[in-house]
């Protein structure tokens, strides 16, 4: 295989594989590989270095894993060739040729994990190298031998240059400043056979840049082609997007469908236990009532209930009546501060066979060697039953609900 090196560290490992793949996408014949190094090196933005991201600089980098390089040859639809060298120790090695799109597939199945950084550089770059490309004096190659001419003559096409126009300004000069017209004008003017050569010429260069003007709207079609391929990869993956949201928005309302379809089912266990903690209520409550069980288990002594409460003394005596408990059968004290300033019915603790307790102060007056009537109350062998009222917090507290539960309670402790 034949190298071609191009620059320090950029060489072409196989430059017969090169022309013989610019062969088959252009269709043209290439006697002469040396026009593609000439191509890289004498134009303007031919070396693309690449990371596994697609991000692309036009000066060499660290993080470049290729460098491309425009072959100064398109394929048959206008798109440029690219050879991609890889990362080879310091430099960069390779042969493989193919347009701009082929190489961005081919970087997509091999860093599949940056595929999204790709997607996103991908039309950038097509942008970036269409762009670098129309700022080229000589954009492509469309014929070796007009290049190598092009090339050679890029200051053609500009009259004041030519041979003929020197000869002209002579004359114009040496007329000012002699004496002798006639001698002047016959020695400065250039031979009838000079002037048929410089016409031809002059001629031949219009010619060329007819042909170069032409190439150059060949060129534009071409770009325009390769631009407008980019803009349907775009739109691919813009649809591809959208198909994927489109599924996310299905399952997510999949999701919506099996919350609500779960919040109705817990709903119903709610209201069924609701339903039957009433009924067993009620067949409790029918049982204290029929029995008088509440009024018979004090024996005669009285239920205390002791704490700041929220519940008015009527409700109070309506649940306690549902426990078989009579209006005589409560003491309530709910006042705060009464309970700080008198305790005084705590002296006579015997008259109560049972006391419920709610929130109360820490210190109250009369208690003698107790530091507060929950410590008195948790004294052993103090005598009547203690049971404290909580909420669903946990802290003390007389509700409706914490006293039913409290009431239960008393009435298990007190019927043994």
């Amino acid at each position: 295989m034949c190298r071609m090196k191009i620059e320090n560290g950029i060489t072409i490992d196989a430059v017969e594989n090169v022309v013989m793949a610019i062969e088959h996408l252009n269709g043209m014949k290439i006697d002469d590989y040396e026009v593609i190094k000439k191509f890289i090196t004498e134009e303007n933005s031919t070396k693309y270095y690449i990371d596994d991201k697609l991000n692309s600089y036009m000066e060499p980098t660290g993080d470049a894993v290729y460098v491309w390089l425009d072959s100064g040859f398109v394929d048959r639809a206008g798109r440029t060739i690219l050879i991609s060298l890889h990362r080879s120790g310091d430099g960069f090695e390779g042969h493989i040729t193919a347009t701009g799109n082929m190489l961005i597939k081919s970087m997509k199945e091999r860093y599949r994990r940056n595929l999204k950084y790709i997607n996103t550089n991908a039309s950038r770059f097509m942008n970036k190298l269409t762009r670098k490309t129309s700022e080229r004096d000589i954009h492509h190659i469309d014929d070796i031998q007009e290049y190598y001419l092009m090339s050679s003559n890029r200051d053609a096409g500009k009259p004041e240059d030519s041979d003929f126009m020197k000869n002209l300004m002579k004359i114009s000069e040496e007329l000012v400043y002699t004496e002798d017209f006639n001698e002047t004008a016959s020695e400065a003017f250039p031979k009838k056979e000079e002037i048929n050569n410089e016409a031809v010429i002059n001629i031949n260069k219009i010619e060329k840049i007819d042909k170069a003007a032409s190439y150059e709207d060949d060129i534009t079609v071409g770009i325009l082609m390769d631009y407008i391929d980019s803009l349907h990869s775009e739109i691919d993956r813009l649809v591809g997007i959208i198909e994927d949201c489109k599924k996310d928005k299905e399952y997510i309302e999949e999701l919506h469908e099996r919350e609500k379809a779960l919040k109705s089912a817990i709903t119903g266990i709610r209201v069924f236990n609701e339903r039957e903690k009433e009924e067993i209520e009620k067949r409790e409550l029918a049982r204290y009532d029929e029995t008088k069980i509440g009024h018979n288990v004090l024996a005669g002594r009285k239920l205390l209930i002791l704490g700041d409460s929220k519940v008015t003394l009527k409700d109070i005596q309506g649940i306690a009546k549902n426990y078989g408990f009579e209006k005589k059968d409560i003491d309530c004290q709910t006042d705060y501060k009464k309970i700080t300033n008198d305790a005084g019915r705590l002296q006579h603790a015997d008259r109560y066979a049972a006391i419920i307790l709610g929130a109360v102060p820490h210190k109250v007056s009369k208690l003698g060697k107790w530091n507060s009537i929950v410590e008195k109350f948790a004294t052993p062998g103090y005598g009547p039953v203690v049971v404290e009222s909580h909420n669903l917090r946990g802290e003390l507290e007389i509700t409706k609900e914490s006293l039913k539960t409290a009431i239960n309670e008393v009435l298990g402790k007190l019927d043994r």
